[in-house]
């Protein structure tokens, strides 16, 4: 039984992850009229353990391969929530969601364009599907932001 459902839960993973994703800017705009931005990434965070504890204990996993790095990944995650998220939510009370999306949009970008030369890992044909859909989905954002701003619009044509 438990075969089953790890094997489900794999398959399910990447889904989950992007509905995730793609939700979390709706849910941190309706979320950061209640709270502060640092505390409301803190909350978000405290879930996102709390998740992640559970997970391992229904899946009965061990935490040795966790332990083993905890602390690459304790310095890839301060980073990445320091740098990434807290000053986007820093930002989405004090600017407008299209110049938050065009900078959130240069993250996966950037490292995808750079994994090939650093890294030497190329995309496969669906990642670069996703990379095009997720810009067009910011052009688009930009582009009906820059449209009703007379400035930004102007700017766009030079």
């Amino acid at each position: 039984m438990w075969l089953g459902m790890e094997l489900m839960l794999i398959r399910l993973a990447p889904l989950a992850f992007v509905l995730l994703w793609s939700s979390s800017f709706i849910a941190a705009r309706v979320g950061l009229r209640y709270l502060s931005p640092l505390y409301f990434v803190t909350v978000r965070m405290v879930a996102a353990a709390v998740v992640l504890v559970a997970v391992m204990a229904v899946l009965r996993r061990s935490w040795r391969p966790v332990a083993r790095r905890w602390g690459h990944l304790a310095v890839s995650g301060v980073l990445t929530n320091s740098v990434l998220l807290m000053t986007a939510h820093y930002a989405m009370v004090h600017t407008g969601a299209a110049p938050i999306a065009l900078v959130q949009t240069l993250n996966p970008l950037l490292t995808a364009l750079l994994a090939w030369p650093l890294l030497r890992e190329a995309l496969r044909p669906l990642q670069w599907v996703g990379l095009v859909l997720g810009a067009a989905g910011v052009v688009l954002v930009v582009g009906l932001a820059a449209a009703h701003s007379p400035v930004e619009l102007a700017a766009l044509r030079r």
